[in-house]
């Protein structure tokens, strides 16, 4: 769907009156031969949409009518959801289902600076009948650009010649796997990250934290010493997370939010692909710390290959706390059977240390604690963890609207309060975290304050993993001192700029962060330092721009991406961005009405979305002049 404002209207002209379908047998058997058919709970919702169309490529009115019978929902409730996420194709009577094979050319921003919009025409001009070809959002993978997505698999620096060769292979390619041992061997970045039944994952610090020889007051005193912030973008204190949602009564949960969908960032799928174990090991001291029963991570569609990855070490983890426990082990194979695994081939595991994107000196403390061991402790501590992916639905990054999605709903942000943290994912304390936060979470504990303290520019302490993509010669995760330039973070740690370019500006924290030219590439990107110039580090996505590019075009894709993305329940949000891209697409800006519609949609949006949308076409007006002057020829 092209916005929300169509999408709105189209919902409420196909909204059917009670009783005007009844299922039809065919659509009820094969509803009720998906692997989750056991499985009869509406939070499910999303899940099942999506097998539904991995197994036939579309959602039939039928399908939406069986699923409602079947989840004991209303044929609604089930429309308003799948036709919310932009990876669901709901298809309506009399509408042609969409052809065998899609392929989605990434038009982000460092994708288009690559050469999307000539790859997209390419493969229209030469495409099978069988397929389609159509844009689509970033899709996390800015450092490989540009990017394709055939199907479900992800194609980087792609040409026509590749995407052909891929579709010519389709038929080979199951549609959807769950941790297939060719997907378990080797990623998107070539780790190996195979599996085995005899391999196990070890958790010290955790084991250490159950045991009781960690306090949970010296977790905390480590992360409070340390100052970790919130690494996803907002920056709270996560010591003091912790401490506001113990401080409600009741069944606590922990979300992870791994939705990764700021346009430029990729920090997380780095981490996940290349470190999994680490992330993992703070997941479950976090679980432990805040006393969560369940643990929900929410997974980005578009990570289609790391989840059959993280799906498999679940299984692996379900073995660690089970033997932990005391408790009699299902086999690996008992558990991938139950978990729809079964194609889960023991290999063996390359059991070594993952190295960061860009090793640094150890610090003070950086021995870790000896294991407590796991045949003399026995754990009352076993939490829930499941893996839940998302729909391709940008706002689910926001913190409730991902729970609403979790809940099997649209992904709406809701209105505060009530927090999350008193009231969150099906009404409970809730602990959200991004996917950084809690893989940094186990180094800081065992290595101490005083190493991650140890780095930093300009006043500024601690680590920062920066997705650096755009005009620089090395793109990627780049794990650098917190208060590094931009100017330092290119030359130092992505080899300087492409040849034949020069540094005219860059996006300091993605969609969302603004647009800075060449002369503050000076400035610190940190928390709280980009502020005094419009900006916000964010994610810490970097997009470089060179003077073959322009704030302007810049700009006009951020705004277009937010069109796209807004979710539509706020009119200021919904209405703004769409008259926001209509007027930057035009020749020449009109400044005054922009600055003004900038500000209702600041000061009167719901979430972050609406509020931070403005960010680029504000910066780009007031750090760029020349480009609306006539100065610098438009591109």
């Amino acid at each position: 769907m092209e916005n929300m404002t169509v999408a709105v209207a189209s919902i409420h002209k196909a909204r059917p009156q009670s009783g005007s379908r009844r299922a039809t047998p065919i659509a009820l058997v094969e509803i009720g031969t998906l692997p989750v058919d056991a499985l009869r709970d509406k939070q499910y919702l999303i899940e099942y949409l999506h097998r539904i169309q991995d197994a036939f490529g579309h959602i039939s009115a039928d399908h939406i009518a069986a699923l409602a019978e079947a989840l004991k929902l209303s044929q609604v409730e089930v429309f308003e959801v799948a036709t919310f996420y932009h990876h669901f194709d709901v298809v309506r009577d009399g509408e042609t289902p969409p052809p065998k094979n899609t392929v989605r050319v990434c038009e982000g921003l460092s994708c288009a600076m690559a050469g999307a919009r000539a790859l997209h025409d390419e493969l229209s001009n030469f495409c099978p009948t069988d397929t389609r070809i159509v844009y689509a959002p970033c899709v996390g993978q800015c450092d490989h650009a540009p990017m394709a997505v055939v199907n479900q698999q992800q194609l980087g620096r792609a040409d026509a010649e590749r995407v052909f060769d891929r579709l010519s292979r389709c038929s080979l390619t199951p549609a959807l796997s769950h941790g297939k041992k060719e997907e378990l061997e080797t990623n998107t970045c070539g780790v190996k990250t195979a599996i085995s039944e005899d391999y196990l994952p070890k958790f010290p610090l955790f084991e250490q934290c159950i045991a009781g020889g960690l306090s949970l007051e010296a977790v905390l005193a480590v992360l409070d010493e340390a100052n970790l912030r919130g690494l996803g973008g907002a920056g709270f204190p996560a010591g003091r997370k912790w401490k506001i949602v113990r401080g409600f009564a009741g069944k606590r949960a922990l979300v992870v939010n791994a939705d990764e969908g700021e346009p430029g960032t990729f920090k997380d799928r780095f981490y996940l692909e290349t470190n999994p174990w680490q992330f993992w090991e703070g997941v479950l001291i976090a679980a432990w710390a805040v006393e969560a029963q369940d643990v929900y991570v929410y997974l980005r569609d578009e990570y289609h290959d790391l989840r059959g990855q993280m799906t498999a070490q679940l299984v692996l983890i379900g073995e660690y706390l089970s033997r932990a426990s005391g408790l009699e082990p299902l086999s690996l194979w008992e558990r991938g059977r139950g978990e729809g695994l079964t194609d889960v081939i023991p290999s063996t595991v390359d059991d070594r240390a993952f190295p960061h994107p860009n090793p640094l000196p150890e610090g003070e403390g950086a021995k870790s604690p000896a294991p407590s061991g796991l045949t003399t402790t026995l754990w009352k501590f076993q939490p829930n963890i499941e893996l839940r992916r998302g729909a391709g639905a940008y706002i689910c990054g926001e913190e409730s609207a991902l729970i609403e999605s979790i809940e099997g709903k649209r992904g709406i942000p809701r209105l505060r309060p009530p927090y999350i943290a008193e009231s969150g994912v099906f009404g409970r304390p809730t602990l959200a975290h991004n996917v950084e936060t809690l893989y940094w979470i186990p180094e800081i504990v065992s290595k101490g304050a005083a190493w991650w303290n140890s780095y930093g520019r300009n006043g500024r302490s601690g680590l920062r993993s920066f997705s650096v993509s755009g005009r620089v010669k090395n793109p990627g995760v780049k794990l650098a001192p917190a208060g590094i330039s931009a100017r330092e973070l290119i030359d130092e740690f992505c080899g300087g700029m492409v040849e034949g370019h020069t540094l005219y500006g860059y996006l300091p924290g993605g969609a969302s962060g603004g647009i800075l030219p060449a002369s503050l590439a000076h400035v610190p990107l940190d928390f709280d330092t980009l502020q005094p110039y419009g900006c916000f580090i964010g994610s810490a996505a970097v997009i470089v721009l060179s003077e073959h590019d322009t704030a302007k075009a810049a700009a006009l894709n951020m705004m277009r991406f937010f069109e796209h993305e807004s979710c539509g329940q706020c009119t200021p949000c919904r209405a703004g961005t769409a008259k926001a891209a209509q007027l930057m697409a035009q020749p020449k800006w009109d400044e005054a009405l922009l600055k003004e519609l900038s500000q209702t949609m600041m000061d009167a949006s719901i979430c972050g979305l609406g509020q931070a949308a403005p960010n680029p076409l504000l910066t780009a007006m007031k750090y760029f002049p020349h480009e609306f002057s006539g100065d610098k020829f438009e591109k």
